[in-house]
């Protein structure tokens, strides 16, 4: 029996070895006739569904086709590098990752390890670590070096996903080529460096320049930045210099900045220098030197100003333009010098002698003093110029005040006027000083001269001297040092003057007088006189009140008569001796020689130094003083009177000279038996030096300081 059958019969409590009975029976075939029912509709839809299923299954496969097709496509085609490994091993490659190692094909790759074959060896362990961490953290980069079959080293960029390839696990690995990437990067980084560190440094350079740093635009002239030396120099801070224009800080020439910023506008960058004057906050006024150029800001022209306050040294610059006018006016003075003093020694000594034969009382002596005032103006006119040149010899004696004071006292009173009255207060115990005495007397003229002019409607004039002794603190305030003093005060009642004038009155050539009417000279030159005599002169003055003038010199010790009157005596002083007188100049050769024979002395005249030894040599030991001119066409007197003595040791020489600073006689010390008289000279003066000479005492000597060479 079928074994279907005997599980039916089981299933209704038959068995094949007991008949059933007729219920039994029908029961039986009825629940096989079910049976094979069911089965052959199941069977039916089985061949149905195995239909279907095939069906499907080839659906299945023509979607896998075109879906490995479309991968195919997407991934052999695709710029960035990919491969599968499985077990380290790499499975798969598309061509993307062949060119970017350098194989020629993707099977080439096939079974090799990608960590061992082509990582960079500095990057293998992070990449196993890499692939150990990968299983838990999928879709992870990495970023390693690989090694190209040509060594070269290429940086790349790789994701990578956990996938199943042939039915077993694997890795599908997406890589990117990013060197060209980072080395841009690089490059972006380097730049943006290199400008940090252009703005940080261009930052110190402009913050930490000592000079002036300006930056504007050229179109506004607007300031657009400013460093700390820009807001030091102008005294504004550096917000209000930023809301500011460049005119606003400059002082002249608006117009022609506006028209170089046009140009600039117009033309393009250029640089210029030059000095312009500027205006501080305070409105003080400042020489400025620039120097301006333009630069780029933000992409548009700008221009930067370095500005340096020359003030200080364009004064120094005057100052030194002065003092080379000074020094061509020294020279100057010192060329003409000699010959002008010879003109004036001619019409002084002629003019003592037209008196003397005129006699006094004669209706013509007051032309002959007229004539011998002007010679005399001119003379202090020219010793004026050399002392102020500073080519005027000092001639250092121990003097007083007073007696100055009281031997001028008559020709200054001439020279006031009658509208004008002095008055003089000269203290009786007053002490003596060390100075020249004719720089002595030309400051006390150049004063009163001051001051006659700053009472054109007449006044008063105060002449006073005074001993004072300073201490400490007085001293300090008048710039001296503390110690015994003798005051000399000029004090007017004219008009006064302003504080900018008195600050400038001792300035070289700075007059407030018309044109024809002043030097410029006469205070500059008393100034000069006192500084040089180791004094201090101050003014006091105000518009309406006067001026007054105080000199301080320091006191020295009298010694015997010499304070007294450092005069020659003026009693007749003759002689008899024989004198050699060597003069070029006919015409102070003559008034010479005639003023010397009318004292007694018998006169011996040349025009040279060569004539002049050949007389020595023929009249020997009668010729009892050598009286020479210093400047002479053959041979200079410094040179003469050393021939001479080559031949008479003790011969006995005075030397005449306008020009005392003449190289003939600067540099070489005077000997014991030579004196120098300075031109031009008054009959009593040159009678006195030869005197003085011929008995070998007294010697007047020119000297600049105790120490001076001559």
């Amino acid at each position: 029996m079928p074994a279907l059958l005997r599980r039916q019969l089981a299933k209704v409590g038959l068995s094949e070895d007991v008949p059933p009975d007729a219920a039994q029976w029908r029961a039986f075939v009825a629940r096989v006739r079910r049976t094979y029912e069911d089965a052959a509709q199941d069977r039916y839809m089985l061949e149905r569904s195995l239909m279907t299923s095939s069906r499907e299954m080839q659906d299945l496969h023509d979607d896998l086709r075109r879906s490995e097709a479309n991968f195919k496509v997407l991934v052999e085609g695709m710029v960035d590098a990919v491969f599968v490994h499985q077990e380290g091993v790499i499975c798969y490659a598309n061509p993307a990752m062949a060119a970017l190692l350098g194989f020629d094909g993707p099977r080439e790759l096939f079974g090799k390890d990608p960590i061992g074959t082509f990582t960079h060896p500095d990057d293998q362990y992070a990449t196993r670590d890499f692939r150990r961490r990968q299983e838990a953290e999928p879709l992870r980069v990495l970023r390693i070096r690989w090694v190209r079959r040509n060594g070269e080293i290429v940086f790349v960029e790789g994701t990578s996903t956990s996938i199943t390839h042939d039915g077993r696990p694997a890795v599908a690995v997406v890589v990117r080529n990013i060197t060209s990437q980072l080395r841009e990067q690089d490059e972006r980084r380097r730049v943006e460096r290199s400008l940090e560190l252009s703005e940080e440094r261009y930052r110190v350079l402009f913050e930490g320049s000592p000079m002036s740093i300006l930056l504007f635009d050229p179109s506004t002239l607007r300031i657009l930045d400013a460093n700390g030396a820009a807001v030091s120099l102008y005294c504004y801070s550096c917000d209000e210099l930023l809301g500011m224009k460049l005119t606003e800080l400059k002082a002249d020439g608006n117009e022609e900045l506006r028209r170089e910023m046009a140009e600039v506008n117009a033309t393009g960058p250029r640089l210029w220098r030059g000095i312009e004057k500027h205006r501080r906050k305070d409105g003080t006024i400042i020489d400025v030197e620039i120097v301006s150029h333009t630069v780029i800001v933000g992409g548009r022209p700008a221009i930067m100003m370095l500005a340096s306050d020359v003030s200080d040294r364009r004064r120094l610059e005057q100052q030194l333009r002065q003092a080379q006018k000074m020094e061509a006016i020294g020279s100057l003075a010192g060329g003409v010098a000699h010959d002008f003093n010879n003109i004036l020694a001619v019409i002084v000594a002629d003019a003592d002698f037209l008196r003397s034969e005129l006699g006094e009382g004669h209706p013509l002596c007051g032309d002959v003093d007229d004539i011998e005032s002007a010679a005399h103006r001119g003379a202090a006119l020219t010793r004026q110029m050399l002392t102020f040149s500073r080519q005027q010899p000092m001639e250092l004696r121990i003097l007083s005040l007073n007696t100055h004071v009281s031997d001028l006292s008559k020709m200054l009173a001439r020279i006031l006027g009658e509208d004008v009255r002095i008055q003089t207060s000269l203290d009786p115990r007053l002490g003596s000083i060390e100075a020249d005495p004719g720089q002595v007397d030309q400051v006390l003229l150049n004063l009163v001269i001051n001051s006659r002019d700053a009472m054109p409607q007449g006044g008063n004039l105060v002449v006073e001297t005074a001993n004072l002794d300073l201490a400490d603190g007085e001293a300090a305030m008048l710039g001296l040092q503390p110690g015994a003093y003798v005051r000399l005060t000029v004090q007017d009642s004219g008009m006064g003057m302003t504080p900018a004038v008195r600050d400038r009155i001792f300035e070289p050539f700075f007059t407030t007088k018309e044109v024809g009417k002043g030097t410029g000279l006469g205070l500059a030159t008393v100034f000069g006189i006192v500084a040089r005599s180791r004094g201090m002169i101050s003014v006091d003055s105000e518009p309406g009140r006067g001026t007054t003038f105080r000199i301080h010199f320091p006191r020295v010790e009298a010694s015997g008569a010499t304070a007294g009157s450092d005069r020659p005596s003026s009693v007749r002083l003759r002689g008899a001796e024989t004198i050699l007188l060597v003069e070029d100049d006919a015409h102070v050769r003559r008034a010479v020689s005639r003023l010397l024979k009318s004292r007694g002395y018998a006169v011996l005249e040349v025009d040279g130094g060569a004539s002049a030894l050949d007389v020595l040599e023929r009249e020997g030991d009668a010729v009892h003083l050598v009286l020479t001119d210093v400047v002479m066409p053959d041979m200079d007197g410094r040179t003469l009177a050393d021939r001479m003595r080559a031949r008479r040791p003790n011969i006995r020489v005075v030397f005449m000279s306008g020009y005392t600073d003449h190289p003939a006689l600067k540099g070489a010390a005077l000997a014991p038996t030579e004196s120098l008289l300075q031109k031009p000279f008054t009959p009593d003066e040159i009678a006195s030096a030869v005197r003085r000479a011929l008995s070998g005492t007294d010697f007047i000597r020119a000297s600049v300081a105790p120490n001076h060479r001559a």
